[in-house]
């Protein structure tokens, strides 16, 4: 089934690896470079999925989650992060506590995602 799919991600390779990605999965992309760019879409768009990255410029990962929670509170949110992890500041599971419902680590593979895109939509 076709989804409006929204890609949160600043790195211009992984937005159109995750892109092509969900593209082959008959998903409708479209692509935000920061937090500012995918509020603002999310605003003017109706999506069925947010990929949101969590470190981005401008505004982050957390506090786009936080935003588009607010308004959309059963919208599909898939946070990722390559980040660092600390003793006590996981930015994966602080993203989940915010409001995302799955989260994965960068890098991954794309069989790894397209399962979790399945879960967001279950049958």
């Amino acid at each position: 089934m076709n989804r409006n799919v929204l890609i949160a991600e600043d790195d211009t390779q992984l937005r159109i690896a995750l892109r092509h990605i969900m593209q082959r999965e008959g998903h409708t992309v479209t692509e935000a470079v920061n937090g500012t760019d995918t509020l603002k879409k999310v605003s003017e768009h109706t999506f069925d999925l947010i990929l949101v990255d969590i470190i981005m410029p401008d505004r982050e990962g957390i506090e786009t989650i936080l935003e588009i929670r607010r308004k959309h509170p059963k919208l599909p949110i898939i946070a990722m992060s390559g980040g660092a992890r600390y003793d006590a500041f996981d930015p994966l599971q602080l993203a989940q506590d915010c409001g995302a419902n799955f989260i994965i680590a960068k890098p991954f593979q794309p069989v790894e995602l397209r399962e979790i895109v399945k879960k967001c939509w279950p049958e």
